[in-house]
């Protein structure tokens, strides 16, 4: 991966929406996308120890020469980068991360009733 890399549940309607609307918003083209079942992702996951179970109900961000990233610190990173920037950023930098996950959690938890 050479370019920071989104890693997604492609058969999640919610999540496959979610990546649209992230693609329109980049217009610099800075991330590229990743099915979680791509073997691309099964290969940068089992190199690093990450179950692959965990691609299936997070979000994964790889940032190259930096690390990776899940829940809402990856969503926080992705919308620093995104045009315009979602009305909504602001609120990463109001609550710590461990409380934003815990919404995150439920509306992964529901997800696939959300359309």
């Amino acid at each position: 991966m050479d370019a920071p890399t989104i890693i997604y549940d492609s058969t999640c309607a919610f999540c496959s929406g979610s990546i649209e609307w992230v693609a329109k918003r980049d217009p610099k083209h800075y991330f590229n996308y990743a099915s979680s079942t791509s073997e691309l992702a099964i290969d940068w996951m089992k190199s690093r120890g990450v179950n692959p179970i965990l691609a299936d109900k997070t979000v994964i961000l790889v940032v190259p020469k930096e690390g990776w990233y899940i829940r809402s610190e990856a969503l926080h990173r992705i919308c620093i980068k995104l045009q315009p920037k979602p009305w909504w950023n602001f609120i990463f930098n109001l609550l710590p991360y461990s409380f934003l996950d815990i919404g995150y959690k439920i509306i992964a938890y529901f997800r696939s009733s959300i359309r």
